[in-house]
């Protein structure tokens, strides 16, 4: 009888072992899944970050190119206002000029003039 149990043990510690490897070969390949699943959202997260740079970029631009132009605007305000200022200066002197009564030319006597007459210099 012990020779007939023979080949049912060793029956037994054949399933037994590709058990053991069928179970081994699938714990490998949810390790393997879990690896490519783990990769996966690596690189989904990588796209997204991607995406969320190329969508702010033209607003960062956008951005930037509104304040250059506000800048530009100011200076040109700016400008503006000191080019009227200069020309109210220019109004108010011409006026003060006008009102003023002419002067006459400035005569000086040369000391080197005995006659004592008036030269112009």
């Amino acid at each position: 009888m012990a020779e007939k149990r023979e080949p049912v043990d060793a029956l037994y510690a054949a399933q037994d072992t590709g058990a053991t490897a069928a179970a081994a070969a699938a714990a490998a390949a949810t390790a393997a899944a879990k690896a490519a699943v783990t990769k996966a959202a690596a690189a989904a997260a990588r796209l997204q970050a991607a995406a969320a740079r190329t969508a702010a970029a033209p607003n960062a631009g956008a951005v930037a190119a509104a304040s250059a132009a506000r800048e530009w605007h100011q200076q040109q305000h700016k400008h503006q206002q000191h080019q009227q200022h200069q020309q109210q200066q220019q109004q108010q002197q011409q006026q003060q000029q006008q009102q003023e009564p002419r002067r006459r030319p400035i005569f000086a006597r040369d000391p080197a003039d005995s006659g004592g007459e008036n030269t112009k210099r």
